[in-house]
């Protein structure tokens, strides 16, 4: 993967466009679609690539959804290193992973921590909080089982939401 900066926006190239993509830039926030990390190692290493790590601590990351059978720690301590703060998705029925994962950052006193029934209102929750210089991740770590009809409907969801969202992002702050 290759990532280089133009007008403060994050602009990615990767062999695999598909998986990973920009979604929009307003405000020069970034937002990635990386809809298809459905466990915590792929999530991690969109996390840790070249180009977020430029961004540590001004990544806001959603995440979440049914857990695969996996162990969330490693993620959890990633997580807490590199992001100012994660939207769990979760509509308080199947969504194991994050609760997991509520339960793993919170250990390590990381928040905030954000539950949002809908991508609709994780990008808009991740807009409100977002200023000038962040990046909004989707990298769920986990199933969509329950919420979306499949990953690939959770990441268009993401875009559609970014869409609606973007002429918001920057303008609020919430610490």
């Amino acid at each position: 993967m290759r990532g280089s900066f133009c007008n403060g926006i994050l602009t990615l190239s990767i062999c695999l466009p598909k998986y990973l993509r920009e979604g929009s830039g307003k405000n020069s926030i970034c937002f990635i679609n990386d809809t298809t990390a459905t466990v915590p190692g792929a999530s991690i290493a969109t996390i840790t690539s070249s180009a977020l790590k430029k961004k540590k601590q001004s990544i806001i990351l959603i995440c979440g959804g049914v857990n695969k059978n996996v162990q969330y720690s490693q993620y959890a301590d990633v997580v807490s290193r590199s992001c100012k703060a994660v939207i769990l998705l979760s509509t308080g029925n199947r969504e194991t992973a994050s609760e997991q994962l509520k339960q793993e950052l919170s250990e390590l006193s990381f928040h905030p921590i954000i539950f949002a029934p809908s991508m609709d209102d994780a990008v808009r929750m991740a807009c409100e909080y977002a200023q000038s210089g962040d990046c909004v991740l989707l990298s769920p770590a986990a199933a969509s089982f329950g919420m979306f009809q499949n990953e690939f409907d959770r990441g268009e969801q993401f875009n559609a939401s970014v869409k609606k969202y973007s002429n918001i992002c920057g303008k609020k702050t919430k610490k």
